[in-house]
Parts: C-alpha cells; sequence; structure tokens
C-alpha cells in the first residue's frame, strides 16, 4: 500500500495532457508548449493511437517527446494507461513506455505537504479500476497526512455528452471514496471543459491533446453537470475542429496556479486551487 509513491517538490510544475499519442503536428505543437513551460513533472494520461502497440509507442509517442519535449534530465515523465494502449494488448505500454520512464506501475502517487497526485490506471479494465487497485488508491487517499488529493486518469467520472459513465466500475468502486477526493483531471472526451463543482469535486477534462474533435461542441445531453468553461475555439489549423492544448500546475506551496495552454501558447483559462 506504500507502493509507488513518489516526492513532489513544494515548487514542482506539472504538466497533465491526454490522448496526445498521435505523431502529429498538431502533438508537436503541445509537447513544444510544454517544453517551453519547463515543467519539473509530466504526466500523459493515456492514448497512444491507434492501437498502443510497440512501434507506435516509439514512434509516435517516445521519439516526440525526445525531439520536441522538455529533456528527461530536466522534466520527470510518468503515463497512464487506457483503452487505446490495450487494444493490441498493453505492450507497448507495459514494455516500452513504462520501462523508458523507469515507471514501476501503472499507478502512481506524487505527493508532498499539501497536495498528492493519485494517477490511477482505468485502462487495463477498460473505464474500470483493476484489482488491487481500489485497496491501493483507499490507502492513498487516507494516508495523505492532510494533504489535498487531485486524481488523475484516462477515463472520465462523470461527462456532459456520453451516456453511461455512471454505470461503469470506475463509478462503482470510486464513489464510495469520493469524499475524500479533492479534484480530478481526465481525458478520454476530445474537450477541454472546465466543470463546476459536481459530486462534490472540481472536475476537469482535458482529452484535447492531440485528436480532433468537431466545435462546437453542441447541446450537452446532460445539464446537470455545470459546467465553467468550454473550449470551442476553432483551430486556425484545421478549419471546423478545435485547438489542442493541456494542463499546467505550477504548485507553491499551498496554492496551485492551474493554466489551460492551447498548442499556440495562448491561455483559455487559469484558475487557484487552494490546499
Amino acid at each position: 500500500l506504500t507502493d509507488f509513491r513518489y516526492d513532489l517538490p513544494a515548487n514542482a510544475v506539472v504538466a497533465l495532457f491526454a490522448d496526445w499519442g498521435t505523431g502529429e503536428p498538431t502533438a508537436v505543437r503541445v509537447m513544444e508548449q510544454i517544453k517551453n513551460a519547463a515543467p519539473t513533472h509530466a504526466i500523459h494520461m493515456g492514448d497512444v493511437y491507434y492501437a498502443g502497440t510497440p512501434g507506435e509507442a516509439k514512434k509516435r509517442f517516445l521519439d516526440v517527446i525526445d525531439r520536441h519535449g522538455p529533456s528527461r534530465q530536466a522534466c520527470r515523465y510518468f503515463s497512464l494507461n487506457a483503452n487505446h494502449d490495450m487494444y493490441s494488448g498493453g505492450y507497448g505500454y507495459f514494455d516500452t513506455i513504462l520501462p523508458s520512464f523507469g515507471q514501476e506501475a501503472s499507478y502512481f502517487n506524487l505527493r508532498n505537504e499539501h497536495w498528492q497526485l493519485i494517477g490511477i490506471d482505468s485502462g487495463y479494465e477498460e473505464h474500470g479500476l483493476k484489482d488491487p487497485q481500489k485497496e491501493w488508491v483507499a490507502a492513498q487517499l487516507s494516508g495523505g497526512g492532510g494533504a489535498k488529493s487531485i486524481v488523475v486518469s484516462h477515463h472520465q467520472y462523470f461527462s456532459s455528452y456520453e451516456r453511461g459513465a455512471y454505470k461503469r466500475t470506475l463509478h462503482k468502486k470510486m464513489g464510495p471514496m469520493l469524499g475524500q477526493v479533492f479534484a480530478w483531471f481526465w481525458g478520454h472526451e476530445h474537450k477541454c471543459m472546465i466543470f463546476g463543482d459536481h459530486l462534490g469535486i472540481k472536475a476537469r477534462c482535458i482529452g484535447h491533446g492531440a485528436i480532433p474533435e468537431a466545435v462546437p461542441f453542441g447541446d450537452r445531453k446532460f445539464p446537470d453537470v455545470p459546467v465553467i468553461a468550454s473550449d470551442e475555439r476553432e483551430s486556425p489549423q484545421d478549419p471546423g475542429m478545435g485547438i489542442h492544448g493541456f494542463a499546467l500546475l505550477r504548485l507553491a506551496g499551498s496554492q496551485m496556479d492551474v493554466s489551460y495552454v492551447d498548442e499556440f501558447g495562448t491561455v483559455f483559462f487559469q484558475e487557484q486551487l487552494m490546499a
């Protein structure tokens, strides 16, 4: 229960990016913006396309990071498992990406006195939480020593657009622990959306790393999920499609400033979270 815990500096800078592993020019631009932000840590929240094969994991993911991203010496990389990574059995993820990053498992906890970023694997069991993760997550949430817990996953816990999210294993297993979660960042849906507090958590969808998504998104199917901001700007490089980007977390003790940065360096939305 104490495995896969890593120290997070009090003044860390963490880049979160999801659904990014395409190797396309837009993914390169996102990675270049991540490099410009000089993060101390970078977490990919899953999906190397199309099927997460070892060849795709190298060419469309690791090679792009090494050519265009922060150096491995200056930035500690982590990666989460997702549905596309498992389409070919997870070999590209488990046998190629994790060893390259020196990452011990597909779930982890980056923690300091004020914050802990708990990355979970929702891909091995799609939209689920393959055991023994539930027991491990419970230990992280209860053993944080007063630190605010932020969950990071590929799949979403709720959605304004996708049906069935509340019926999945992830929802059933995480539900009893949700009261100990302060915020949750996820991908999967290829959108950038800042949700209002819902089910007691602050949720952010940042699945707009590289996969095209038509804009505007249209009428929401679940209006009971409050939305503060939704990035439905049209890309100048891809008419009719949205702009891609990532989230940047700047920690300063108990304060966390979050910027949602696009592939051209424009900040779409900013917020401040306090522990």
